[in-house]
């Protein structure tokens, strides 16, 4: 199974297509004629956006609206740059409305969150080194993304560590100056 794309559910496909563009540097890849569907150009997984009348064909028992909603959903699509900063200002240039100013994270990744006009949660992000750090398997040089490295540098605690990879176990000490 593979992540193909993220449907958001909105009340103008084409003025959040327009503003994803203009606050995130989005480009539009595609807006049917009906502007009831619409994906932008954001790399390997596609962001789409669909009418709200779309959403009520797809789901007959209904579904919670991001932009009636006062609170944003308890989910968020993340966009990773290294310039949070810079970003979240454009984006709150562009319309949005602050959630979060940037900060800097305990295991030093920059965050901020944003929720744009159709209601949608963004989170800007620099990429993390500890989420994105890998380890090949001298075995079989298999890569792995080892999330477990960011809860054990978050925690300060450094330990054993054990993952089987296809069946075999890959084993590694992680100590806690390895979280600096």
């Amino acid at each position: 199974m593979k992540f193909g794309y993220t449907i958001i559910y909105v009340p103008d496909v084409s003025a959040s297509l327009d503003f994803f563009e203009k606050a995130f540097g989005f480009s539009r890849r595609f807006l049917h004629e009906s502007n009831d569907y619409g994906e932008l150009d954001t790399g390997e997984t596609t962001l789409a956006f669909a009418s709200h009348e779309l959403g009520e064909m797809n789901l007959p028992s209904g579904f919670v609206t991001a932009s009636s909603s006062a609170k944003p959903l308890g989910c968020e699509v993340a966009f990773v740059t290294s310039e949070v900063i810079d970003a979240h200002a454009t984006a709150l240039s562009a319309g949005a409305a602050e959630v979060k100013a940037p900060e800097t994270k305990p295991w030093g990744q920059v965050v901020s969150y944003v929720r744009c006009p159709d209601g949608i949660l963004v989170e800007l992000c620099s990429p993390s080194r500890w989420l994105n750090r890998c380890l090949t398997c001298r075995s079989s040089g298999t890569r792995l993304f080892v999330a477990v490295l960011t809860v054990c540098c978050f925690f300060g605690f450094g330990g054993f560590v054990k993952i089987h990879v296809r069946g075999a176990p890959l084993s590694f000490t992680l100590g806690s100056n390895d979280c600096t």
